[in-house]
């Protein structure tokens, strides 16, 4: 099967990359005892090295069949869909942080120059210091970046600018495996496309449900698990692509404190492979019997 990247594929494995290089600027700070700033360093030299390569990876060529008529109506209001919920996010009125510290985190590391050495809480040091565990969750790094080089809030930043990118990548993912799923057929893609935007738009109605964590919680961890990272392993499962599956299993365990990280993308890894075995062995079979 073809495993040419395609543009959304380059955008996604960019992200993936940053998550993994804030994952390594984290890590190395923490084990050589260095400041914040070192750390921010570090992570600026990795990214602008990814962001040469990136660019000058070749991209496939996708040759589409225009969309005429009805194919017009539904990817223009999978559009209007996306900037009114691009709107929402931005507006801030409807974050939900209840017990995150995301923002406390990042603005401790900003003023202390210390890396998961501060109480958030308490303004103290930790009396008894963090689980490994939680020290190699690299977000706070990632956002602590941002906050650095856009001369923004940092509330601001967390709680919509990046909610609002993790969007905007969400629909990339989907993107891809609406193309992964329906091949050249716009038309099937693009209502593809619409039918997720609107479980986002009106499935958010509790904590929990499908689109509650991307428009009040795109910040989070497992929220970018969920939005961006699995429907893009799923596309990558359907194209073989093994090298982007593994990416997709290192940035949920660097990102999500669940199963120790190794949770979700090992999972349907594993049960998808699992059952395109048993599948062709089934088929083999019938072919014999024939």
């Amino acid at each position: 099967m073809e495993n040419k990247l395609t543009r959304a594929d380059k955008i996604l494995i960019g992200f993936l990359l940053i998550i993994g290089l804030s994952e390594v600027a984290n890590l190395v700070a923490i084990v050589l005892h260095k400041p914040f700033s070192a750390g921010i360093r570090l992570f600026i030299a990795a990214c602008v090295i990814l962001m040469i390569a990136v660019i000058f990876l070749p991209a496939k060529e996708t040759h589409r069949i225009a969309l005429t008529g009805q194919g017009k109506i539904v990817h223009l209001a999978f559009i209007a869909l996306f900037l009114l919920q691009l709107l929402y996010i931005l507006q801030g009125k409807n974050v939900y942080d209840g017990g995150d510290l995301t923002v406390e985190t990042v603005n401790t590391m900003l003023t202390t120059d210390t890396i998961y050495q501060i109480n958030p809480l308490t303004g103290q040091a930790f009396a008894q210091g963090m689980p490994m565990r939680l020290k190699i969750i690299s977000l706070p790094m990632l956002y602590a970046f941002l906050c650095r080089v856009i001369p923004l809030e940092s509330y601001f930043i967390i709680q919509q600018l990046v909610p609002a990118i993790v969007l905007a990548l969400a629909y990339f993912a989907y993107s891809a495996l609406a193309e992964a799923l329906f091949a050249e057929d716009t038309w099937k893609q693009s209502v593809f496309l619409l039918c997720v935007a609107i479980l986002i738009s009106f499935g958010d109605y509790m904590y929990g449900m499908e689109g509650f964590g991307v428009l009040h919680a795109g910040y989070r961890g497992a929220t970018i698990r969920m939005a961006v990272i699995v429907p893009y392993l799923f596309s990558l499962l359907i194209r073989r692509n093994r090298i982007g599956i593994v990416l997709c299993i290192l940035a949920e365990a660097c990102i999500v404190w669940t199963f120790y990280g190794m949770g979700a993308c090992v999972l349907i890894t594993f049960f998808y492979v699992a059952c395109g075995r048993i599948w062709r062995k089934l088929s083999e079979r019938r072919k014999g019997h024939g």
